[in-house]
């Protein structure tokens, strides 16, 4: 940074606009840019599902980009060598682990172009819209949108037992949610089957995202569906 500013001027002059009193300068990542959910197994253990690269529409990746469809593209999983792909997910979940996150997480980072891997963003959410990367990566092994969040509150209940004061009522709240889902599993097997077919690898791919999930969850409680959204 300073080798490029005494290239041509001698000084370099930082103005407020706002009042500040420290100015914090980052190095400029040149890769690609991915976003990663980490899920904990039936074990406990935090487990990387495949990490989706952000491609942006401009130089930015804004509110706006992340958002609304058609602004930037996501691609799961990310386009790289299968070593690399893996080294992601792993870091992901080192760093799952360390910072003692529960149930699932999101987290964001970079990866330069020597292999490099910066993560920069831990998040203990993840955004839940249709085109999140939430349900592309929940896709990639195989679940549907309802399927990951099922999975996700019965861990987060399972989770709970062993840290709370109310242990009497959890537990049959546990066993109420295994009958539920034993209940819903037998009259998914009566419903004739659809697929829905979503996505694709144009600049609208976002919005043929939402329009399949509208889609999916029309037909969802007559018929038996599911909902793929492709890469």
């Amino acid at each position: 940074m300073l080798d490029l500013f005494s290239e041509n001027d001698p000084e370099l002059v930082l103005v407020a606009r706002d009042g500040e009193s420290a100015v914090l300068v980052e190095a400029f990542i040149h890769g690609k840019e991915f976003s990663c959910i980490v899920v904990e197994d039936e074990m406990g253990l935090p487990v990387a599902l495949p990490p989706t690269e952000i491609r942006k529409g401009k130089e930015l990746f804004d509110y706006r980009s992340k958002y609304l469809p058609g602004l930037s593209r996501k691609i799961t999983p990310i386009q790289l060598p299968d070593n690399e792909i893996e080294a992601i997910r792993t870091l992901c979940e080192k760093l799952f682990t360390s910072l003692h996150f529960d149930v699932y997480a999101r987290i964001d980072g970079f990866i330069n172009d020597q292999g490099k891997i910066f993560l920069n963003d831990p998040n203990t959410t993840s955004g839940m819209m249709p085109s999140s990367f939430f349900f592309h990566q929940a896709a990639e092994i195989g679940m549907n949108p309802s399927q990951f969040i099922t999975y996700i509150l019965y861990t987060s209940l399972r989770n709970r037992i062993s840290d709370t004061k109310q242990y009497d009522k959890l537990p049959a709240l546990l066993r109420k949610f295994d009958k539920l889902i034993d209940t819903n599993h037998n009259a998914s097997e009566k419903r004739t089957r659809a697929a829905v077919i979503l996505g694709g690898y144009s600049s609208e791919r976002h919005i043929s995202v939402e329009s399949g999930r509208n889609i999916y969850e029309k037909l969802a409680p007559v018929i038996s569906t599911k909902c793929s959204p492709s890469s």
